[in-house]
């Protein structure tokens, strides 16, 4: 089972770098060409700012997903090291805890966001198609995601995994039974 969700995990991560990356590679662009056609013909592009901050929304959170998986996130990995193994593995589910509540309300609350806001429409629009809904839809989305990448961190992946490791490197799971075992 590790193998098929690591590998469900990768092929997760790398859409979520892609929805990123087709995001800011948009937004880029249209911000580009409000720009030129502001200052070269005279008038705005009618609808640039309000797509490119649409993007900027979708590359935010899908981006955030993809950093957490791939460690670049904040974190505080010096004070974590400084602490005897058995403290590095509790504050290591701490922190996963700490995600998983996030990861929980991303879910919760934006399904709220998104039944509140699916019935409103984009004035700057005039196609009643693009609902203000499908574009809060990402923070659900991402929380279950996240969500996801927590869980495989937590049951899949040691902390070695994500520096640079072998794939068989021990998990959490097994460096808590170790740490116990010691103890007794």
């Amino acid at each position: 089972m590790k193998p098929l969700y690591v590998r469900a995990m990768d092929k997760l991560y790398w859409l979520c770098i892609g929805v990123a990356v087709v995001a800011i590679c948009t937004t880029t662009i249209l911000v580009f060409a409000g720009a030129m056609a502001r200052d070269l013909f005279g008038f705005g592009a009618m609808y640039s700012e309000q797509l490119s901050i649409m993007f900027a929304i979708q590359m935010t959170f899908y981006g955030a997903a993809a950093c957490y998986r791939a460690h670049a996130h904040l974190s505080l990995t010096l004070f974590a090291r400084l602490a005897p193994p058995l403290g590095q593995t509790i504050l290591r589910y701490f922190v996963q805890a700490i995600f998983i509540g996030v990861s929980c309300s991303m879910i919760w609350w934006g399904i709220d966001l998104v039944k509140a806001t699916m019935f409103q429409h984009y004035a700057e629009f005039p196609w009643e198609g693009l609902k203000v809904g499908y574009i809060y839809a990402v923070v659900p989305i991402t929380g279950v995601i996240l969500l996801l990448f927590v869980i495989e961190q937590i049951f899949f992946k040691s902390a070695r995994d994500f520096h640079g490791d072998e794939d068989g490197a021990e998990t959490e799971m097994d460096i808590i039974r170790k740490a116990q075992e010691a103890k007794v």
